[in-house]
């Protein structure tokens, strides 16, 4: 309550140096402190009056924009809102990995378990330099050729964002597949976690381009000025066109990617 921090008609300066910030707290004392026989009301800060109203959310809405070029790719229409909002998270350091519980306090083992020789888990060993995220980072890398050794999730996230192509429908696929691959990433890692199974790598792979990835985000004429596909047995094959990496496989054709 608002009158909580108000005595004899003047701030409580000291309780509000408990609980806001210093910053904040010369800028409460610039509001004249309300009167204590009325109540709190909540306020409407994009209007006028203070009172809500949709024509003020609409305009809210329609002329708000994310200022941020790096938050913004993680918005597209087909990709599912959950995944958007985990990498939101991703981004800004806030999943809750052992090295970031060692910080709020919270001690425990910091070994992650997806690699045949565990390393400290963290956010960018887990997403990107651990042995399961660099075989499945170089699973789909090795198609498209190019791409420099990443230290850090960001880096490895931006060099794919940023990768050049004239190809709408290609600069799309550059945008979406990074969010699918560090989903199925995570989704690994709480398996292993709280389920104690580790998920093989053709798995998570298979997963990315099935149902629930890519296959699912991209109509057929994309994929058609996209790539040539192929049966292989009881596999399939997949290769981009116009590059001469190598081939991605699923099922007995896999190539690229061991099963364990």
């Amino acid at each position: 309550m608002v009158s909580d921090f108000v005595e004899q008609g003047c701030w409580n300066v000291q309780r509000l140096g408990m609980v806001a910030p210093s910053g904040w707290v010369g800028r409460i004392l610039g509001v004249v402190p309300p009167s204590l026989d009325q109540a709190d009301t909540m306020v409407w800060a994009p209007s006028i009056s203070g009172v809500f109203s949709l024509a003020s959310a609409y305009r809210v809405a329609h002329e708000g924009g994310n200022s941020s070029w790096l938050y913004s790719q993680l918005w597209l229409q087909e990709l599912p809102i959950k995944i958007s909002f985990f990498m939101l998270r991703l981004i800004g350091s806030r999943l809750l990995v052992m090295d970031r519980l060692h910080k709020l306090g919270i001690v425990g083992p910091s070994r992650c378990g997806c690699c045949l020789y565990p390393g400290q888990e963290s956010l960018d060993h887990i997403f990107c330099t651990g042995e399961a995220a660099k075989r499945i980072w170089g699973y789909f890398e090795g198609v498209v050729g190019g791409f420099q050794e990443s230290f850090t999730v960001r880096h490895k996230l931006v060099s794919w964002w940023l990768r050049p192509t004239r190809n709408p429908y290609l600069q799309y696929l550059f945008r979406l597949l990074p969010s699918l691959i560090c989903w199925h990433l995570w989704k690994m890692w709480n398996s292993f976690v709280f389920d104690g199974h580790h998920t093989p790598m053709v798995h998570v792979c298979s997963a990315i381009f099935g149902i629930s990835g890519i296959f699912s985000t991209l109509n057929l004429n994309a994929w058609l000025s996209l790539f040539m596909i192929g049966r292989v047995g009881t596999g399939w094959w997949l290769a981009c066109r116009g590059w001469s990496g190598p081939w991605l496989c699923g099922g007995a054709a896999q190539r690229t990617i061991s099963s364990n």
